[in-house]
């Protein structure tokens, strides 16, 4: 902290967060893209050292996993259609303690959903996958919306 400071140099610690992502599981989200952002946000959270919940959606919330740093496989366990929000609902009701949330999703949802994610009051990065549409709405507040690359 004091670099110049041999008596006052201190010590830093590493800043270690929790965060939140959300899956859109629905018909319209292909599994390739899916489970190629989960691995990334995966991939972050080691190099942060930060812990990671995953809550799967499509019309309902699942029940949330920790993914960890070594896990290699995921299963997908919904299919259905598009409604987002209930996937905060969970978390509380689980109470999930998180800083931040991501959510995978294609943008095919109502601007109602995305005003639940505001109403939250933490940040919120929408992965929009390349076939997907983002919405403005996504891009307010402590929310920004980006869009996967179809490589």
């Amino acid at each position: 902290r004091f670099p110049k400071r041999e008596d006052l140099k201190g010590k830093t610690k590493d800043r270690m967060f929790n965060l939140l992502l959300i899956g859109d599981e629905s018909g319209s989200v292909s599994s390739t893209e899916l489970i190629e952002g989960i691995a990334e946000v995966q991939n972050i959270c080691k190099m942060t050292k930060s812990a990671l919940d995953y809550i799967a959606i499509d019309t309902q919330a699942h029940a949330p996993i920790k993914i960890t740093s070594t896990q290699r496989t995921f299963k997908r366990v919904a299919s259905g259609g598009t409604n987002l929000h209930p996937a905060i609902e969970m978390a509380a009701k689980h109470r999930i303690d998180f800083q931040a949330v991501v959510v995978i999703t294609d943008g095919g949802l109502c601007s109602s959903d995305v005003a639940h994610f505001e109403a939250i009051g933490k940040r919120v990065i929408w992965l929009i996958t390349s076939q997907g549409y983002i919405m403005p709405e996504m891009s307010n507040g402590l929310m920004q919306a980006f869009k996967l690359d179809n490589k």
